[in-house]
């Protein structure tokens, strides 16, 4: 076997001169790059995530056009006003809706499902509903890098930053070594120095991992993603970063009497200070809200909401422009640059001698590989490349080679280690210092600097990029809505901006036998409806009573969120208070405790229709923002029973009964307190709520009705008996008498199986309930559409296959 000092000696014979590369190059232009790529990146996604994924918010100052729409407002804006330019107008417009035609949920400017390259027509984000901004109170910079498609443009840039910005650093610690090795005697060099060696590993690896701003998505939990913090974290360590760089610059600078503009030692020192304070505070405040013990809330608005912005916008100056500043003046003027010399030495080994190698020593630093062999190969030095090929003398390729071929990742590494051990193929590295031709300058110098810098090549650079950015914003526009036009037309036209639609958008009765139930303030307060004195429920809202009055004839509570400088609250809960009979076993599950109104006792059954945890209900600064998904909830405040808001959730099938389609209702399901869809059918287990899903739909939720185990509805049955068809009956008294309380306008539902109203009517297969008081059910439908007109069924009563099978 060749040993290491044979294989040295023949990799060392016949060498031919070295071939040289000198390159001179000053090493800001790299940290020049890296931050104006970082500022690229969050313009970049300020611009995506304000057209594309923001719904628009005037306060906030987020608009939303597309760049097609906008550029068309921007075009026919130069067009003289007459008929002609009226119809290419039209057509214009007409060509651009088609292009960027879109449903209520908007669509890509492509076909459907395609590649989406400049995102969606319109936004589906509600930047209040951001983790960010409920967590602080306003929209942060990184607010906008959060959601694609300005998500997928900033993870684009964000290499840009991340490779310049290591290699000057790199280049920065040889810089300072290189400035310490020529005056040693310098306190402030070897000071330089030894700062170098931390901040470089240190600023290499958080720059690195930077991206984990994107990995780490705010808005997912485990396993998806590990929240906030875990988006912060790195983000806190980038601006550390940011302060241990200035510090090594600001130091270099000083020791090589090269400040940028002629600043003073002191001045150099005291932004360095400031910085590290700004960031430590700017710091502070974050964790202090994350630990729910805030120093400053923007949530609370007034003068903490406008500090709290002022520190977010004087880092962004502080930390981003002054360094571009800086890196354009040592460019410019300071001639710090440095010379990099290259050297190699080209070595041929011939296919003709055979090297025996050990795969094993070749992989020392990987021993874990311990089943390779050894094995003959044939190793050229051709173009730099290490190459493996079957040597003529080898008869069969060995197993460890089968084994590269196999692992492709491992034949590199191979190489690698095999060339750094024995190719003896090393590269002369050396870097010198021009001497400063700037001589730091004093202030009276600072106007002609200034002055030469406007006049020069990297003004025409920086003044391209303004433009280009500036451009952007101009023909992208900021209107509120997209059919608004930019510019000064927009005073002129008068169009309503999107309604961020609530859910539920209606309530309506069963039938519609009554008018529609108020979903905003406003309408309650036309409709007799009054706030009460009651606090605000955080899990339901303030409630609101018909006629400010809570009696057995106006037995149903709305919530509403508060309404907000003008803006009414829009509906957020329903409670029914059940007088009389209820099924006491229910009760502290979904029955409250006893209650005392003018009418007697009573027992309330409350039902959330938004989503506590993610909304504040009771925020009397902010209006509740809309475009909310479907959230329906059972007595929030104890069982707390999610109801799903489709009927193809794997959760309904598995803890609810489906029942029948009834044409007007939809498909009722059922589920027990004790035995989940396993129905006892006893009605002291029966939970008092039932969901109602359009199947033949949209497949959602459509509505509920409460379940009362006894009549609730005041009925004359002298002057309304029950005969005649089920609609003469209902009108009778309720339109009749006028008498009719917010339970269904019926008599009540029979125990028994005996038409016209019977509450097995509701279920299929085998149906025989048990427990009622007076043998009869009452129910209060609420529908969250008007499933009178929307709802079908494939007849009048359905039942699927398969539905009420083993109660």
């Amino acid at each position: 076997m060749t040993t290491d000092s044979e294989k040295k000696t023949f990799l060392a014979k016949n060498q031919p001169p070295a071939i040289e590369l000198d390159k001179t190059i000053c090493i800001e232009w790299f940290r020049l790059g890296s931050f104006i790529a970082l500022a690229s990146l969050f313009v970049a996604a300020k611009i995506f995530s304000s057209k594309f994924v923001f719904y628009p918010d005037e306060d906030l100052g987020i608009g939303s056009r597309s760049l097609l729409s906008s550029l068309t407002d921007k075009v026919t804006s130069f067009l003289p006003e007459g008929e002609e330019s009226g119809r290419f107008l039209s057509s214009l417009r007409g060509a651009v809706a088609s292009a960027t035609a879109t449903g209520e949920e908007g669509r890509n400017l492509g076909d459907t499902g395609s590649f989406v390259l400049f995102g969606q027509e319109h936004p589906y984000i509600n930047m209040r509903e951001t983790v960010i901004f409920k967590t602080f109170g306003l929209p942060h910079t990184c607010s906008y890098i959060d959601f694609n498609p300005a998500k997928e443009i900033g993870a684009i840039l964000l290499p840009l930053f991340s490779f310049p910005m290591t290699v000057f650093l790199i280049l920065a610690h040889y810089r300072n070594q290189l400035v310490y090795v020529n005056d040693p005697q310098n306190e402030e060099a070897k000071s330089l120095y030894k700062f170098s060696r931390f901040a470089t590993y240190f600023s290499v690896i958080v720059i690195q991992l930077t991206h984990l701003w994107f990995v780490n998505d705010p808005q997912e939990s485990y396993p998806k993603a590990v929240g906030f913090v875990g988006h912060y974290i790195p983000y806190a360590l980038f601006q550390t970063a940011l302060v241990v760089i200035a510090m090594m610059q600001v130091k270099y600078d000083i020791v090589t009497k090269s400040i940028p503009y002629g600043v003073s030692k002191g001045m150099a020192r005291f932004y360095v200070v400031y910085l590290g304070i700004l960031t430590f505070v700017y710091q502070a405040v974050v964790v202090a809200v994350l630990m729910d013990n805030p120093i400053i809330d923007a949530r609370n608005g007034g003068w903490e909401a406008t500090v709290f912005q002022i520190l977010v916008k004087l880092y962004a100056l502080s930390s981003l422009l002054v360094p571009i500043a800086c890196s354009v003046w040592t460019i410019r003027y300071s001639g710090d640059t440095n010379s990099f010399k290259m050297a190699i030495s080209e070595k041929k080994l011939s296919c003709e001698t055979v090297l025996e190698i050990s795969v094993l020593d070749a992989l020392e630093p990987f021993r874990f590989l311990t089943s390779l062999s050894k094995a003959k190969v044939c190793i050229e030095f051709h173009h730099g490349l290490i190459l493996l090929r079957r040597s003529s003398e080898v008869v069969t390729i060995p197993r460890s080679l089968e084994f590269f071929k196999k692992k492709a990742l491992l034949v590199p590494i191979a190489c690698s280690v095999w060339t750094i051990r024995y190719s003896g193929d090393t590269n002369s590295f050396k870097m010198a210092m021009a001497k400063n031709v700037f001589p730091a300058q004093g202030s009276d110098d600072i106007f002609n600097t200034i002055k030469s810098f406007v006049m020069g090549k990297s003004a025409i650079i920086v003044s391209l990029g303004v433009f280009i950015v500036g451009a952007t914003f101009a023909l992208t526009g900021s209107s509120p809505h997209p059919d608004i036009p930019s510019s000064i037309e927009s005073s002129a036209v008068e169009v309503e901006g999107p309604i961020l639609e609530h859910w539920p958008p209606s309530l309506h009765t069963l039938f519609n036998l009554a008018p529609p139930h108020p979903v905003t303030t406003a309408a309650a307060s036309e409709a007799g409806w009054v706030k009460i004195d009651d606090p605000c429920n955080p899990l339901l809202g303030e409630a609101w009573l018909l006629q400010g009055e809570r009696a057995r004839n106006s037995s149903a509570t709305l919530y509403f969120s508060p309404e907000v400088k003008g803006t009414p609250g829009h509906v957020t809960g329903i409670e029914v208070d059940y007088y009389g009979y209820i099924e006491d076993k229910l009760v502290g599950t979904y029955f409250s405790e006893a209650k005392t109104a003018k009418d007697g006792t009573y027992h309330s059954v409350s039902l959330a229709l938004r989503d506590s945890e993610k909304y504040d209900l009771c925020d009397t600064k902010k209006p509740l923002a809309g475009g909310n998904d479907a959230h329906v909830a059972l007595s929030p405040d104890m069982a707390n029973t999610m109801v799903p808001s489709i009927e193809t959730d794997p959760e309904l099938e598995s803890s609810w009964k489906e029942g029948s389609c009834l044409v007007g209702m939809g498909t009722h399901w059922f589920t027990d307190a004790v035995s989940g869809k396993d129905l006892t059918l006893k009605t002291e287990n029966t939970v008092p709520i039932v969901p109602m899903y359009n199947t033949y739909g949209d497949k959602k939720i459509a509505g509920v009705f409460f379940m009362a185990t006894d009549r609730k509805q005041n009925w004359d049955f002298e002057t309304c008996p029950i005969e005649g068809s089920p609609m003469e009956v209902v009108t009778c008294n309720c339109f009749v008498q006028k008498n009719c309380n917010f339970w269904d306008k019926s008599p009540g539902l029979l125990e028994a199986l005996e038409p016209p109203f019977y509450m097995c009517n509701n279920m299929c297969g085998d149906c025989a309930f048990s427990g009622t008081k007076d043998g009869y059910f009452s129910t209060m439908h609420w529908f969250f559409q008007d499933a009178a007109a929307t709802v079908s069924c494939p007849s009048g009563k359905f039942c699927r296959e398969g539905a009420g099978e083993a109660h």
